[in-house]
């Protein structure tokens, strides 16, 4: 059974389909992580990861910062459960610790949808934000939200495949 459908269509198409959930969830990064409430203002996964911050020429006043976010490692982390499981299935498919790489790469990818999940309490807002009481009126963007969807989908997926070709 696991030769059938190791070639078969339905196993190309999951495989096909996993790698593209994967590509979009790590795409997602240039989307809006984080939105304030209320407001149209909202900032990329980009920039809630490495930090952002506005440099402006005042003139004959000189320059002002204005700093937005700082890095986050915790935001960072979700970006690279979903390579470490793209990494993982690679290696499965040359035969090295086939069943457990599955499954650590089925756990990477949920374990990542929930991070994507968790951007607002990770991010590391700075002094601007904090100061005008916007911290509270964080809320999760669109991008966090569909990476979350579309890794979590991705680990199913791979996990149908796994029980289906056992």
């Amino acid at each position: 059974m696991a030769k059938k459908l190791e070639g078969s269509v339905l196993g190309k198409r999951l495989s096909v389909a996993i790698v593209l959930l994967a590509i979009y969830s790590l795409l997602m990064i240039f989307m809006p992580a984080v939105a304030i409430k209320e407001s149209t203002n909202s900032f990329t996964g980009l920039q809630v990861v490495f930090g952002y911050s506005v440099i402006k020429d005042m003139g004959v006043l000189g320059t002002l910062v204005e700093e937005y976010f700082a890095f986050s490692f915790l935001n960072l982390l979700p970006y690279l459960f979903v390579v470490a499981a793209l990494v993982l299935i690679v290696l499965s498919k040359f035969g090295v610790g086939k069943k457990w790489l599955i499954l650590i790469a089925v756990l990477l990818f949920i374990l990542a949808a929930v991070f994507f999940f968790l951007v607002v309490p990770f991010s590391v807002p700075l002094k601007l934000i904090t100061d005008f009481g916007v911290q509270e009126k964080l809320i999760l963007g669109n991008g966090s939200f569909l990476a979350a969807i579309s890794s979590a989908l991705a680990g199913l997926l791979l996990l149908v495949k796994s029980i289906i070709k056992e």
